[in-house]
């Protein structure tokens, strides 16, 4: 895929310093965040062919990949200690005229190394 992306991410909630983390952290963190991300597709190989398989019946025409794509991430994260849950969820506009947005998400459950 030849694209420009661009995004930026944004969190809010009870969060460690990031510089005072070593003198005083927080047991107990927990924040929301949301990332959207925006695309300019030039071309598509997944979807418009390769360099191989020109004549494939799979193949989409380039006027039907949608030049525009958005994206968004967005969920809520807690931990404790080095324990951490989250739930999240994406949603991303129509790559092709003819499909639908998509939409997907997760829970994760881990365990994060400290930094000590």
């Amino acid at each position: 895929m030849t694209n420009i992306s661009t995004g930026f991410n944004l969190s809010a909630g009870k969060l460690n310093n990031l510089y005072g983390y070593l003198l005083s952290p927080k047991r107990v963190n927990y924040y929301f965040f949301a990332q959207p991300l925006f695309s300019t597709v030039f071309y598509d190989a997944t979807l418009q062919g390769g360099l191989i398989a020109d004549r494939s019946v799979y193949k989409v025409k380039a006027s039907s990949v949608s030049r525009f794509v958005m994206q968004i991430n967005y969920g809520f994260v807690i931990q404790y200690k080095c324990l951490f849950a989250s739930y999240s969820r994406a949603y991303q506009t129509k790559e092709v005229a003819i499909s639908s947005v998509f939409n997907w998400g997760g829970i994760h459950l881990g365990y994060r190394k400290s930094i000590l």
